[in-house]
């Protein structure tokens, strides 16, 4: 008989094939049954290959049940058929999910889930994808079943990308056609993210993506109003590195962030590249890309504390750090960047950090 002080649970398998959808649990007879009886489960960890619809069905019927993470294994399928068995499973005290999807299977995820937890507020997801137009359809149903949400991650699996993550091969390489047929171009812009600005209690957006967002003003003020509680906003390519084409959003713009009273830390790829001042660099700030003084307001801009650009376009350091000091003047660049000796954004930092 199972322990019903047993709080924790996971079936993993090391030894699994890409041809194989589904792994029975032979050593019990009645697997149902005997999930049943772990009635203080509080966590649960699932390889995929065991995540059928009924084990997903007798899981969602326990009581205590927090968190629930589902192990996909990169380019296997997910079990579709199993999805839609899985309507009964309400997960009445789930927390946080994790699960792996892709454009094929949201459909599926789409009919099959039902939680009803109305303490649930952490989803993360893994898609194996590049379609922008698919996590759009996502995005729309996370805002209509959970417009609770308070932390949403999306990102992909370990190595999906790993061909832009040699930035000196990248850069050589990216404009061949073997190397662009892997994935195509499909970005992330003010529509595919509308969505979600229903989630009107979202403190943590977090989106790992293979192109630099392509997000106006219009869409950024749009965050700033419609998240008001948001403290973490990372929105970044795949990996966080310099890349050929110019960022559609400029560092300028990232001003409109100053309206948030709750935004604490923010990571966007940019361009901060900046017409060659003409004075001196104490003069800088003054004389240079001037802004629309609406747009800066350095009462309101106390909460934000780090600032990540990655590997952003930059041509003037100095230019940058005065600029960031008059939008976010509380705000630092991750510690480790002053070890930078690669990136401008090094000499961005060591100078930020001397100023504090």
């Amino acid at each position: 008989m199972p322990s019903k002080r047993l709080k924790e649970l996971r079936i993993t398998s090391r030894v699994i094939t890409d041809n194989m959808d589904e792994m029975g649990l032979d050593f019990v007879d009645d697997f149902q049954s005997f999930l049943a009886g772990f009635n203080q489960l509080r966590r649960v960890v699932l390889d995929r290959h065991f995540a059928t619809g009924e084990v997903i069905t007798v899981l969602g019927t326990l009581e205590h049940v927090e968190y629930l993470e589902i192990i996909g294994t990169l380019y296997q399928r997910t079990l579709e058929t199993s999805m839609t068995e899985t309507r009964l499973a309400t997960f009445p005290a789930l927390q946080e999910l994790i699960i792996t999807l892709n454009s094929r299977n949201i459909p599926f995820f789409q009919d099959s889930q039902n939680i009803t937890s109305p303490m649930f507020s952490t989803f993360k997801v893994i898609y194996n994808g590049n379609s922008a137009a698919h996590l759009r359809d996502l995005f729309a149903i996370i805002a209509s079943r959970w417009p609770q949400l308070r932390i949403l991650h999306i990102h992909p699996p370990i190595g999906f990308y790993q061909f832009i993550e040699e930035d000196a091969k990248m850069m050589d390489l990216y404009q061949k056609p073997e190397r662009i047929s892997r994935i195509a171009r499909s970005f992330i812009t003010g529509e595919i993210i509308k969505p979600l600005l229903d989630l009107t209690l979202l403190e943590e957006l977090a989106i790992e993506w293979p192109y630099p967002a392509r997000l106006d003003k219009r869409s950024l003020k749009d965050m700033v109003a419609f998240w008001p509680n948001l403290r973490c906003l990372y929105l970044t390519p795949i990996p966080f590195v310099i890349l050929p084409e110019r960022p559609f959003i400029h560092f300028e713009d990232l001003a409109i962030f100053s309206r948030s009273k709750s935004l604490e830390k923010l990571a966007m790829f940019c361009d901060a590249t900046y017409p060659r001042p003409t004075h001196s660099r104490t003069e800088v700030e003054v004389d240079v890309w001037r802004l629309n003084t609406s747009t800066v307001d350095p009462s309101r801009c106390t909460s934000l504390r780090s600032f990540d650009p990655g590997y952003s376009w930059i041509n003037h350091p100095h230019v940058v750090v005065s600029r960031l000091k008059q939008i976010f003047p509380n705000a630092n660049l991750p510690r480790w960047r002053i070890e930078d000796r690669q990136s401008r954004w090094g000499e961005v930092a060591r100078r930020v950090w001397r100023t504090l």
